[in-house]
C-alpha cells in the first residue's frame, strides 16, 4: 500500500532531475557571468580614476619624491602632512603619515613604476590579470619641482 506522507523513488529521481539541470545551467552561464563583471569594473576606469586622483592631488603639494621606482611621497604645506603611496601585496594604498592610516587606491597590481623627469611624474602600472601595462604623465606643480 502507498503512503502519502512518504518519500518515494521517483520524488528522489524528479528532484535530482532537476538540480542537475540547474547545476548545468550555472555552469552554461558561469562564463558569460565572469565576462559581464570585467564590463561592469573594468581596470581601464580604475586606472583613469587613480590618474585623476593623483594628479589632483599633486596640484596642492610642495614636494615630491620617488623612493626607488616602487613608493612615491610627497608633502603638503598647507596641510603640514605628507603622504604616500605604496604597492604592497597586489595592492595600491595610500598612507597619510599625520593620520597613520591606508586607503586602498587599486588592488591586483602586479607592478608600479614612478620615475620623475623635468617639471613630469611618469607613472607604469600592470595588472595582474592583463599583459598590458597602463602609462600615463602628470604634470607636476610649480611649488614641487
Amino acid at each position: 500500500m502507498r503512503n502519502s506522507a512518504g518519500y518515494t523513488l521517483l520524488d528522489a529521481l524528479l528532484q535530482l532531475a532537476i538540480l542537475m539541470m540547474c547545476l548545468n545551467m550555472m555552469l552554461l552561464f558561469a562564463p558569460f557571468l565572469s565576462k559581464l563583471q570585467h564590463y561592469i569594473v573594468p581596470e581601464s576606469m580604475l586606472w583613469e580614476r587613480f590618474v585623476t586622483m593623483l594628479a589632483k592631488d599633486l596640484e596642492n603639494s610642495t614636494v615630491v619624491q620617488v623612493e626607488g621606482t616602487q613608493e612615491l611621497h610627497y608633502d603638503y604645506a598647507a596641510k603640514d602632512d605628507k603622504k604616500r603611496i605604496i604597492l604592497r601585496d597586489e595592492i595600491v594604498s595610500a598612507t597619510f603619515l599625520r593620520a597613520g592610516g591606508h586607503i586602498v587606491l587599486l588592488t591586483d597590481v602586479k607592478t608600479i613604476n614612478y620615475k620623475i623627469e623635468d617639471d613630469k611624474l611618469y607613472v607604469q602600472l600592470q595588472f595582474t590579470t592583463t599583459p598590458t601595462a597602463r602609462e600615463a604623465t602628470i604634470m607636476l606643480p610649480a611649488a614641487a619641482k
